[in-house]
């Protein structure tokens, strides 16, 4: 809403700095600054509008001079600076224009002659014209949102589509600026409200989720939006300002001065299916290679967005049933029952017993007539007897339809594929690993790593060891414990125990929630050679694939993270309490780091790990296996 510039420079310059009869010195600065502001509708009191169309500048100019010329002379055997006279000069002027013009100038001069016999020092003002006194309702002007969307009018959004605003300004963050009245005033925006009604049935709840800068906010839903409907998105915001003792709202004419923004428009239809893309994760994973039939009893589907309406029990087409249908490379089918989770939009079921290892399965949630009626059980006999004259009785029998047959047409909600492992437990394939053997090697600044390899009939596949790339985490995981002397009474004393014990001194080469404070996740588990596979479609269309046998390791990797640990650690105490700028005296944690070399780790040890098996999407784990790994 304006444009400030400006402008400053300063030159020095003497002779006689370094010895001499005579020196002289002079320094002389000049500059200025200027606000050309936007102040739109803004009056002043008995006049018109300010400026020219609302733009009125506003600065000032500045100039100083200082200078002084003296000789040296030898008083008592002692050479001292004799001033013959020093001058100190300075002027200001500010001014306010155009509509109305005021200007407001000040010099002041300092002056001693011939070393204080003649001194003095002198100033002065003036002022013309008169100063605006704004009477705008309004103390400051800022236009706050920026964008929404969906646009208004915009028509076919799809039902998957979340409402987004973007905004000029961060949320509940202050800022200081100059208000009307030139006064520098630190402000906040809050946001009131950001909503969306359906024009039939009113208003759709949602939570509001904000970017990193709190500048984007999204209303995202449980469910879809609903289809072809027209739906109103609003925002409402307002500006705050400190008081001193608390934030007070911006008023207009005594009420708060809220800015508001709405857009209309109008949903597609919806899908008569789950898209792949509104699956958030699912077990059994689609295109998983090693799936453990026993290893969990229940199945599920997790939506980004609910999609209730494909599970209605009976609808204006009859009534319904929902299977799990499982079908084997062989063309067995099992189903099993279906039932959906409102609340947490999620596709539950149970897994089948007796699914047939290393074998590929067609996994589809199927939605089917719960009233199937066939040609044999809508056939009914109709009796006709008739007497006549004489006595005697005819009897026809036709045969007859009890009403309409359904059609026993069923829909496909849902399609993935899976492959069975040849262990039914997670424990049961680990189990059966051979021919183990501990790994040594070294990392950089030759700090020992050290691991465990293992021999096996089937490896791990994609999303064992890397999850599916989006929501869900490996599957497969590894954790060290505590229980060794190396870590639990050295390492943790030294760095994590009281992590940070100053504020600054922080880790900040690597991402302590990824391996944890002490970093007990810093182990990993590799295929030597099969790499990460999934099952491929050329799999699921032949419906076999073999199993992927090979080795995998386990790596121990906390000797070196914690080794890059102390070091940065270190760096930083030493900047911080050993430095030229140290600050106090270092805490107790400090001072043990800067007195204690890096312990390495210790031989002829065993250092534990967990291998643990967990569900995708929400980290239950199901299977833990104990590993040893020696350190010789």
């Amino acid at each position: 809403r304006g444009i400030g510039f400006g402008v400053h420079f300063k030159v020095s310059a003497g002779i006689g700095k370094d010895g001499g009869f005579i020196y002289a010195y002079l320094g002389v600065g000049a500059g200025a600054d200027i606000l050309l502001r936007d102040y739109g509708d803004a009056r002043c009191k008995g006049s018109g509008q300010i400026g020219v169309n609302g733009w009125y500048a506003s600065g000032q100019a500045y100039a100083y001079l200082q200078g002084r010329v003296g000789i040296r002379v030898k008083v008592l055997g002692k050479k001292k600076e004799f001033d013959i006279i020093y001058l100190t000069a300075a002027a200001l002027m500010q001014a306010k224009l155009p509509n109305p013009s005021w200007f407001m100038g000040a010099v002041g001069v300092k002056y001693s002659i011939l070393g204080g016999l003649v001194k003095g020092k002198a100033s002065f003002k003036v002022e013309v014209g008169s100063q605006c006194e704004l009477v705008s309702g309004k103390e400051i002007d800022i236009k706050i949102i920026n964008d929404m969307q969906p646009g208004d009018l915009s028509k076919n959004i799809s039902v998957f589509g979340s409402p987004q605003v973007a905004f000029n300004l961060a949320m509940e963050k202050s800022f200081s600026m100059m208000n009307n009245e030139d006064v520098v005033t630190t402000y906040q925006i809050k946001m009131d409200e950001f909503k969306m009604v359906d024009r039939k049935t009113g208003e759709i709840k949602g939570n509001v989720d904000w970017n990193d800068n709190k500048d984007v906010a999204t209303l995202n839903f449980r469910d879809i939006l609903p289809p072809d409907a027209d739906l109103v998105t609003s925002v409402k915001v307002h500006i705050e300002k400190w008081t001193g003792s608390g934030w007070e709202p911006l008023k207009e004419n005594g009420a708060v001065d809220y800015e508001t923004k709405s857009v209309t428009f109008h949903t597609g239809t919806a899908p008569n299916n789950i898209p792949a893309e509104n699956i958030a994760y699912s077990y059994p994973v689609n295109q998983q290679y090693n799936f453990y039939a026993n290893e969990y009893s229940h199945g599920y589907v997790k939506l980004k967005r609910g999609q209730p309406y494909l599970f209605n029990a009976k609808d204006s087409d009859g009534d319904w049933k929902y299977y799990a249908r499982f079908v084997s490379g062989d063309g067995k089918v099992v189903n099993a029952a279906v039932s959906y989770d409102l609340s947490n939009a999620q596709v539950n079921f149970d897994l089948p017993a007796g699914l047939s290892p290393e074998s590929v399965f067609h996994l589809g949630i199927v939605k089917t007539p719960a009233n199937t009626t066939n040609g044999n059980d809508n056939a009914t006999t109709r009796s006709t007897t008739t007497t006549d004259d004489d006595g005697s009785e005819t009897t026809v029998n036709e045969t007859a339809l009890k009403g309409m047959a359904l059609a026993a047409t069923e829909v496909s909600l849902m399609e993935s594929a899976f492959r069975t492992s040849k262990y039914n437990t997670f424990k049961e394939k680990m189990n059966a690993t051979s021919n183990t053997m501990d790994l040594y090697d070294i990392a950089t600044d030759y700090v020992p790593v050290i691991g465990k390899r293992f021999d096996s009939y089937e490896t791990f596949d994609k999303f064992e060891l890397g999850g599916d790339g989006n929501s869900a985490a490996p599957l497969v995981f590894a954790k060290a414990t505590a229980n060794n002397n190396w870590l639990q009474n050295k390492i943790v004393p030294l760095l994590y125990q009281s992590y940070p014990v100053d504020n600054d001194i922080t880790i900040e080469q690597r991402d302590v929630k990824l391996f944890g404070t002490t970093p007990l996740l810093a182990v990993s588990v590799f295929n030597n050679e099969e790499g990460n596979y999934q099952l491929t479609s050329e799999a699921i269309s032949a419906g076999t694939a073999q199993t992927m046998a090979g080795r995998f390791r386990v790596m121990y990797f906390l000797s070196y993270v914690s080794y890059q640990d102390y070091h940065e650690l270190l760096s930083k105490a030493v900047a911080k309490y050993l430095s030229g700028n140290k600050q106090g005296a270092a805490p107790a944690g400090v001072q043990q780091l800067l007195s204690t070399t890096y312990p390495e780790m210790e031989t002829n040890q065993q250092y534990s790990v967990e291998l643990n098996y967990r569900l995708p999407g929400t980290n239950k784990v199901t299977s833990t296996v104990n590993c040893n790994i020696k350190y010789q």
